[in-house]
């Protein structure tokens, strides 16, 4: 459940407070309805308690690392990281802190035979149950004694430490141990923070019949009950006895769960405990957060207790939790296409699932946020979302990943395929593979739109005059409070400059009109929150980061990793930013030109988004937007907007 990181870790004044303050909040009636609960009955074998220690993170080795990856990361060379080396072998890891913290985490494992496995992003999870404590998502690092962990914005400075030089092959620079010149800055100290050590026992016995369905299942697929994988029921009933149920299930939520997909068979039934002690035990939420798991042997895991018949409220999608049944394919897919193993039984699970509840899995349906500071809407807001949706769809998260989000449209195929058999009574087709067995192109992600100005991410059309009275509208109507007006700008680049200075009590006071392009007052291109991250680092983006390293010297060093508005992809640097968007490109907006695009108001401006880099023009330095361009005169230092 990888989230992109919220845009304040407190709910701060004015602008999202009015969003809490103006919210109508919906509530939904609790039941189970009248069939009773479905309980997987199925081969078991003994409950198996994971092995969960923690060892605070600064008892961690501070060492460099020069890694090109590290430099995504948000840091330039080598960078100072925390290292862990156990007695006892482990598979997963997380960090946990009490109440809110700004964490930006990547973890790697060593193998056995001395090599690292790539970089894993660990993003905060979505939710806030634990009686204060929060941490990342548990993240798969394969079996491993050591374990190195890469963070933004914490200070990993020794006090003070000896530091060892590796030796270093001829013609290669040793790495610098001055760590002073090379920490990030700091706005998390190390003492807050917890690493978790998980291994869920792979190795106990498996179970090999899955579920044997009852009357009431006809059309299941086959599930591993909890009780086949092992869960040790003494954890939820120690905390949470009885289930939460939200009646109805109105729609299916796709995750992925992050981290490496080198995973044997053998292996899934540990991940899957690990989940479950992390998320019941380690953060205090009773349960695992899905209804269910899928891994990428297509096999199906029951997740949270209460029936997988009946509406269990899971924790997965923080402000959407309530009416939704949450699938997570268990692995990393933002370039891995997900198996087809792993497709067909995460849609046949859906369709079975709709069909119980009662909706056609190809429709849609509206739902009420209930807030969070994960979600992309304020609490009350009304959001249409077809009835199979990812993560990403409300939540601040890349997940289920880019090349799993492609999968959206095969997936709700095969729902419907599943569910149209059970309803007809008629054998569902087989699926149809991939073409050629090649990821699909991206699929539609269904009519999602909210009842109120939906966030975007892309510059509608109009003539200048219709932008520019939208932009004084709008800025009119945030200072007062409107809430129609906070949710226009809530996908937009604008969106994320307002909400960060009104955070800081700074939204802008005054607008002038120059030759019909407004220019906001106290507002440019460096007015982008810096401190945000999202579940990828920069690094995986080879486009951002080709982009961020050909104008390193105009841009100056990132200061965070990458943000999301709306479609539009977002990195902060000291001079300017890399702004990434499917319909225009991949560009860099900086100097001069930046602050004036930043003051007739981003993407939401006349101008909407950069489709080129800077050019020289005759004596002019020239940048061309959806709508217009903007010219600089270095002679004069001088910029000129010209709208077409």
């Amino acid at each position: 459940m990888p989230q992109r990181r919220r845009i304040s870790a407190k709910p701060t004044r004015p602008l999202w407070a009015l969003f809490v303050t103006t919210s109508l909040v919906a509530s939904a009636a609790v039941g189970i309805g009248g069939s009773r609960v479905l309980h997987t009955q199925g081969e078991a074998i003994a409950p198996v308690t994971a092995s969960v220690q923690t060892a605070s993170f600064n008892d961690g080795a501070t060492v460099t690392v020069n890694d090109p990856a590290i430099s995504g990361q948000g840091g330039d060379g080598a960078k100072a990281v925390k290292e862990f080396t156990r007695g006892e072998e482990f598979s997963m890891f997380a960090l946990t802190w009490q109440g809110q913290r700004d964490v930006v985490a990547h973890f790697r494992g060593q193998r056995a035979d001395g090599s690292w496995t790539p970089w894993y992003s660990a993003e905060p999870t979505s939710e806030n149950q634990g009686a204060g404590k929060n941490g990342t998502d548990p993240i798969y690092i394969e079996p491993t004694k050591k374990v190195q962990v890469s963070l933004l914005g914490v200070d990993m400075t020794p006090t003070p430490a000896a530091v060892e030089k590796p030796g270093q092959p001829s013609g290669i620079p040793a790495i610098p141990t001055n760590y002073g010149a090379i920490k990030p800055v700091a706005d998390v100290q190390t003492t807050d923070l917890e690493a978790v050590f998980i291994d869920g026992k792979a190795d106990a016995s498996q179970p090999t019949n899955g579920v044997q369905l009852m009357a009431d299942a006809d059309g299941m697929p086959r599930v591993i009950s909890r009780a086949g994988w092992g869960a040790d029921e003494s954890i939820r009933k120690n905390c949470q006895p009885n289930p939460d149920y939200t009646d109805p299930t109105n729609a299916i939520v796709i995750h992925h769960t992050a981290g490496s997909n080198n995973y044997t068979e053998a292996q899934s039934a540990g991940i899957v405990r690990g989940i479950y002690q992390y998320h019941g035990q380690t953060l205090g939420w009773c349960d695992v957060g899905y209804q269910s798991l899928v891994d990428k042997y297509g096999n199906i895991f029951e997740g949270r207790y209460g029936g997988l018949n009946k509406p269990v409220m899971g924790a997965h999608a923080g402000g959407f939790n309530e009416n939704t049944w949450a699938i997570s394919m268990m692995g990393n897919y933002s370039t891995v296409t997900p198996s087809e193993a792993t497709i067909k039984s995460v849609g046949e699970l859906a369709g079975w699932r709709a069909k119980v509840a009662g909706f056609d899995p190809s429709g849609s349906d509206t739902h009420y946020s209930e807030g969070t500071s994960y979600s992309k809407y304020p609490a009350g807001a009304a959001v249409t979302l077809p009835r199979i949706f990812a993560h990403r769809d409300v939540g601040t998260t890349t997940c289920p990943g880019d090349a799993g989000y492609a999968q959206m449209g095969r997936i709700r195929s095969i729902a419907k395929s599943k569910y149209d058999s059970l309803t007809n009574g008629r054998p569902a087709p087989a699926p149809a593979p991939a073409p050629g067995g090649a990821a699909p192109a991206p699929a539609p992600s269904g009519n999602t739109q909210a009842s109120v100005p939906a966030p975007s991410g892309k510059t509608t059309g109009g003539t200048g005059a219709d932008k520019l009275a939208s932009v004084l509208d709008t800025i009119s109507a945030l200072r007062s409070g409107d809430m129609t007006a906070i949710l226009s700008v809530a996908g937009t680049v604008l969106g994320l400059a307002l909400t960060f200075l009104a955070g800081q009590g700074k939204l802008p006071s005054f607008i002038t009109v120059d030759g019909g392009t407004p220019k906001i007052g106290g507002i440019d291109i460096t007015s982008i929150p810096g401190k945000l991250a999202q579940a990828q680092a920069l690094s995986s983006d080879p486009e951002m980061a080709a982009t961020a390293a050909k104008l390193a010297g105009a841009l100056g060093k990132a200061q965070g990793t990458v943000q999301y508005a709306g479609e539009t992809a977002v990195q902060k640097h000291e001079n300017g930013i890399v702004v990434k968007n499917p319909a225009t490109g991949t560009h860099a907006v900086h100097g001069g030109i930046g602050n004036a695009w930043a003051a007739q108001g981003f993407d939401a401006g006349p101008l909407g988004l950069p489709t080129s880099e800077e050019y020289q023009a005759g004596n002019l330095t020239r940048m061309d937007f959806q709508h217009g361009f903007i010219t600089y005169d270095p002679a004069t230092q001088q910029t000129q907007v010209h709208q077409n």
